[in-house]
């Protein structure tokens, strides 16, 4: 026998609570019944998106074996990359021709530059932190049509997280780092409190890094598996409707944002920002700037880093606390310059002048906050470097930025001083 998306009539009424615990009962008396008829079934296979807690759904079917994580089924759901070469090999070359000809790839481009930016876009899973493989789905979809686009995400399969998203209020902040840890993949009880972070694990959404053996049980350190995910998943919480055009594009930005920010190099750091943002619709949304940080996030997330928002130090709360593969900290004050101000109920442009004085003003303002607030604190004693940075932002998408250690920075101190 089998079962494949069991657990779909409930995440339909995930958000819902009540319905989904009345799912969950239905469903328990089906696999009551399947229990009871384990001499007529002989083998059965159930699969599905999420991993309910067997007192969840099958407190009668309790003999089931979980293969999720078990290492010797580790490629059991993808194309290994030895599957891959041999599966794809004769479709290969056609296929660097179409996108050559389409503009997608680059006329100099070679067979091994086509490989890894597919396998930039669609592998990257693994249930054991060793065995990677790729998302069947979109390998698939994307050798039929030649070009890259979130196949998996689009079939509908995970709709339910746009709910879930705005339901539980999760902040990509809580998934930024590749670092995070969790012992819960396996306790989601539907109708009931769970981690979002093993539901967007078993989702598809988070995979493994790496395992880490304590004496208490294995810990998982979870990370976006690939680039199609990224951009999906930050769409959701960038809520936007349309996928990004070019979010290969976007994470070369995003890792030359943060060369240019660990080398302390301000012009190449706001060419590099304001091309990032040219990829954000911001007629609205960054008028607000807690909407602008969550933009900054997605391009450290992006470029594989630690970071997150507003966190809670020294006497207040941190716009951005960065924590680069080296170790060091970057303290991120972020400012929201207006382009536009308020005359008689009509809102009026600034002038590219007034705004850049703006800017100067907020970045100098932004400094002195760092300080009074101490926001570095909380850092220290780590034996790694602490580097502070004052972030603008306009509305009229234009960026500035200074460091702590620039020559212009005493004479900046002073927010009043021209």
């Amino acid at each position: 026998m089998l079962i494949d998306e069991y657990d779909a009539p409930i995440l339909s009424k995930l958000t819902q609570t009540d319905l989904a615990g009345k799912i969950r009962e239905a469903l328990g008396i089906f696999y009551g019944v399947l229990k009871s008829a384990e001499e007529h079934r002989g083998f059965t296979f159930i699969t599905g998106v999420t991993r309910f807690t067997k007192a969840s759904v099958f407190s009668a079917l309790n003999n089931l074996k979980d293969l999720t994580l078990e290492p010797e089924y580790a490629s059991i759901c993808g194309f290994t990359l030895e599957e891959f070469d041999s599966l794809f090999a004769d479709r290969m070359p056609q296929a660097l021709a179409r996108t050559k000809s389409m503009g997608i790839m680059d006329k100099e481009a070679t067979a091994e530059d086509f490989k890894n930016k597919i396998l930039d876009w669609y592998d990257g899973y693994t249930w054991d932190g060793r065995t990677r493989v790729l998302n069947p789905w979109p390998a698939l979809n994307f050798f039929d049509n030649s070009f890259f686009s979130e196949y998996w995400y689009a079939s509908g399969g995970t709709s339910f997280l746009a709910d879930l998203i705005k339901d539980r209020q999760i902040d990509l902040a809580s998934f930024s780092s590749s670092d995070f840890l969790t012992d819960g993949l396996n306790t989601i009880d539907a109708g009931a409190k769970y981690s979002s972070k093993a539901l967007l694990f078993q989702a598809g959404c988070l995979t493994v890094d790496r395992v880490l053996i304590t004496g208490g049980g294995n810990k998982f350190c979870l990370r976006f598996p690939n680039l199609e995910i990224q951009a999906a998943m930050a769409r959701l919480w960038l809520f936007l409707e349309e996928p990004f055009d070019n979010p290969l594009l976007m994470k070369k930005q995003a890792q030359a944002m943060l060369e240019a920010l660990i080398q302390r190099q301000a012009d190449e750091f706001q060419t590099a920002f304001k091309s990032f943002l040219s990829h954000i619709p911001w007629e609205d949304q960054l008028k607000y700037e807690a909407y602008c940080g969550t933009v900054f996030l997605l391009a450290m997330v992006m470029a594989g880093q630690e970071c997150d928002c507003q966190q809670s130090v020294g006497s207040g709360k941190l716009d951005v606390r960065l924590r680069t593969r080296d170790g060091n900290y970057y303290v991120i004050e972020l400012k929201l310059v207006k382009a536009a101000v308020n005359v008689k109920g009509k809102d009026k442009d600034l002038t590219a002048e007034q705004i850049q004085k703006n800017m100067e003003k907020a970045l100098a303002a932004a400094m002195v906050q760092t300080e009074k607030n101490k926001y570095t604190l909380k850092f220290q004693g780590h034996g790694n470097k602490i580097y502070k940075t004052a972030l603008a932002v306009s509305g009229r998408v234009d960026v500035r930025v200074i460091f702590e250690e620039a020559a212009n920075w005493i004479l900046a101190k002073d927010p009043g001083q021209p």
